[in-house]
């Protein structure tokens, strides 16, 4: 059990944090997301999984691509590059090495850690079907009921709410709640401790 002080902790993508791991060299921080974070009492477990699995930066572009084998993460240039069983392995060691992690906050349209990416067929072309990035996907599988979610979620605030409650539930699942789980209060849009 955690005592009250003590942050529960989410994986948030490193990039989101403002550093600059993304394939381009930048990063996509979000303003608000540390002030969201402590607010809510969880902590950061700051995580890349192209950089963890040995990507420089920057890199060329990845792209989830189907074909014979089902969806895979391929250089978009590159083809022959394929780094998903990396990204399988990375996932496996987070949900092995932070058994405590109660949620994710991921880039979107990360071919790693986005919910919904754009799927390419095998020479590349967009196709209308969209799928989990492949970390995301294999933490999910780690750790069912995960709550996740995409960046832009921290901009709506019944969004994030409702996040921060499905992630304290989650830690209340898993033996780690405290006396400050919070709750939708469906009457005045407030979370009322």
């Amino acid at each position: 059990m955690s005592t009250p002080h003590q942050k529960i902790p989410v994986a948030v993508s490193a990039c989101l944090l403002g550093r600059k791991v993304r394939y381009d060299g930048k990063d996509k921080r979000h303003l608000r997301l540390v002030e969201l974070l402590q607010a809510a009492s969880l902590s950061a477990v700051e995580i890349c999984p192209e950089v963890a699995i040995g990507l420089g930066v920057p890199r060329a572009p990845l792209a989830l691509m189907i074909g014979a084998e089902g969806v895979r993460v391929k250089g978009l240039e590159d083809r022959e590059r394929d780094v998903t069983d990396p990204l399988a392995r990375y996932a496996m060691q987070v949900a092995t090495r932070e058994p405590r992690l109660c949620g994710m906050i991921c880039k979107s349209r990360s071919p790693s850690c986005g919910l919904a990416v754009a799927l390419r067929d095998p020479m590349g072309r967009a196709l209308p079907r969209k799928v989990q990035g492949r970390f995301v996907h294999g933490l999910l599988n780690r750790l069912p009921g995960l709550p996740v979610i995409e960046e832009k979620v921290l901009d709506d605030e019944d969004g994030w709410r409702a996040f921060v409650s499905a992630v304290k539930e989650f830690a209340c699942r898993r033996g780690m709640s405290s006396d400050r789980v919070w709750r939708p209060d469906r009457a005045n849009g407030r979370i009322d401790r």
